[in-house]
């Protein structure tokens, strides 16, 4: 598959418009990124800037790397390319293969270096969320564009990067034990990620709770919010009935209370969205029971994250009795608690 630099080139610097617009963006709003109220948008705006601002920086110091080396084994740097998102180092003088195989490897060294610094910084000594949250970023990003995209594209294209000269069979010792330290580092983070210390220690940097980082899957899920409405019925006064919700969803699942008083099939839907950001959503309705009018829902509450089921059932307790007060012209007006 043939590689078209000069594509790669306008990309780079199309891109480049993008970072100084990210860059212009976070000058201007620093006061509401950098305080102490770290919202959800504030963290959207730091992944885009951990890419768009920082990244080009890695790739910059990542063709220094590979400068610095071919100057050590005395070469001779005759072009030097840096498009922000791309770059490279022209050079003359060598042609030993394990001098070359290290020329290679050293610039992906400095990638890799910087995100673990980064990563380090972030949860060693750590400083406002927001800083934090973009040094992880970037930490992430530098080491998955280093060991995952960049080897994926070169192994997989006509590039001839870095790469495909680490990786070369005349070096074949050399390449044995960089894939190895190459596939640690990627097993290490995803095994890291695994471990709760971190994951807390993470939410508590960023600004995060607890409960909006845990692991959990559907069933689990399913079973805590079972918990929680259980909990919930237990002081409510009505006869109500709860059911796990089906849904098509994969990353949402919940249960369903029912009961009827007042003339109306009253229910209050509990929903937990699995992955990516936990979140809880607890929404209220209600229908005629002969069927003549037709009802309508609210949303009642949002919660953040998913805590323990002892914490979610007075939120579902609360809804349970305003649904329980509500008539179909009360349930049209009642506003939404915004969580």
């Amino acid at each position: 598959m043939p590689f078209d630099f000069t594509g790669l080139i306008i990309m780079g610097l199309l891109m480049a418009v993008i970072s100084i617009r990210t860059i212009y963006q976070t000058i201007r709003d620093r006061k509401q990124l950098f305080d102490d109220n770290f919202t959800h948008a504030d963290r959207q705006h730091m992944s885009v800037a951990a890419f768009f601002i920082l990244i080009p920086i890695s790739v910059f110091f990542h063709e220094v790397g590979h400068a610095v080396a071919i100057w050590w084994y005395g070469g001779d740097v005759v072009a030097f390319g840096f498009f922000f998102f791309f770059g490279f180092v022209g050079y003359q003088g060598i042609s030993d293969l394990v001098e070359l195989f290290w020329i290679a490897l050293w610039g992906n060294i400095v990638s890799v270096a910087m995100g673990l610094g980064a990563l380090g910084l972030a949860f060693l000594r750590p400083m406002r969320a927001a800083i934090n949250y973009l040094f992880i970023m970037f930490g992430i990003l530098s080491i998955i564009m280093s060991l995952v995209f960049y080897p994926l594209m070169d192994l997989l294209s006509d590039l001839h990067g870095d790469w495909s000269t680490i990786y070369s069979s005349d070096t074949m010792n050399h390449a044995i034990g960089t894939g190895i330290v190459h596939g640690l580092i990627l097993l290490g983070m995803v095994v890291a990620w695994q471990i709760p210390a971190v994951r807390l220690r993470y939410a508590s940097i960023t600004g995060l709770q607890p409960e909006e980082i845990r692991k959990v899957n559907r069933k689990q899920v399913q079973q805590e919010l079972m918990e929680a409405a259980n909990i919930a019925m237990s002081s409510f006064d009505g006869l109500a009935r709860v059911e796990p919700m089906t849904s098509t969803d994969r990353e949402v699942t919940g249960v369903r209370i029912s009961w009827t008083s007042g003339g109306f099939t009253r229910v209050v839907v509990v929903m937990g969205q699995v992955q990516r950001r936990l979140r809880i959503e607890i929404i209220g309705g209600l229908r005629a029971l002969d069927g003549t009018e037709l009802g309508g829902e609210q949303r009642i509450k949002g919660i953040r994250g998913l805590p323990e089921p002892k914490r979610v059932a007075p939120y579902i307790l609360r809804a349970l009795k305003e649904v329980d007060r509500w008539s179909l012209q009360h349930s049209d007006e009642t506003p939404p608690d915004q969580a």
